[in-house]
């Protein structure tokens, strides 16, 4: 085996890891309790992971030429890259704006008043533009980028440890 083909072998088993990892990650970030604590950060980190997908794709299929060129005709790969790697798109902005649930607003309710990493949340979310009945979350910050999400009830929070903020506001 030439260098060439360990080369292209090599660079194909990365572009399918890869790929794996974004259709992996697209199917279980709803149900993984870590989050961003930037919703910009978390969108530059989708949207990255949209565009990747493509040109992924793409390459897979410029590859499989490149590994097998006397079996493959290059125009008719490159010809079938193309709606693939569309199609590839499409399907990731599918699927992962039917499992997102975006962040709408946030509001602070509660504070811990031993540990500052740790606070308490009402979110509300918005599908399709219409306002959805809000959740209250449990946040903690594991670090400057990410942090813990866990559903929580407030009606069985203790009262000495959590500092209640919405105490003389209006909603």
């Amino acid at each position: 085996m030439s260098r060439w083909e360990k080369t292209l072998k090599w660079m194909t088993k990365i572009s399918y890891a890869l790929l794996i990892f974004i259709l992996a990650n697209t199917f279980i970030a709803h149900v993984n309790p870590i989050e961003f604590r930037d919703v910009d950060l978390k969108f530059e980190y989708e949207l990255v992971l949209m565009l990747a997908t493509p040109l992924l794709v793409f390459l897979l299929v410029i590859l499989d030429y490149l590994r097998n060129p006397a079996q493959r005709i290059f125009f008719i790969n490159f010809i079938l890259g193309i709606p693939l790697s569309i199609f590839s798109l499409i399907l990731v902005i599918l699927i992962t704006n039917s499992i997102d649930m975006s962040r709408g607003s946030e509001r602070e309710i509660f504070k811990h008043r031993f540990d500052e990493r740790s606070r308490i949340v009402y979110r509300t979310s918005y599908w399709d533009g219409h306002h959805r009945e809000g959740q209250t979350y449990k946040l903690k910050t594991l670090n400057k980028f990410f942090q813990l999400t866990l559903r929580t009830d407030t009606a069985e929070l203790n009262a000495y440890q959590w500092i209640d903020l919405t105490k003389g506001l209006k909603n």
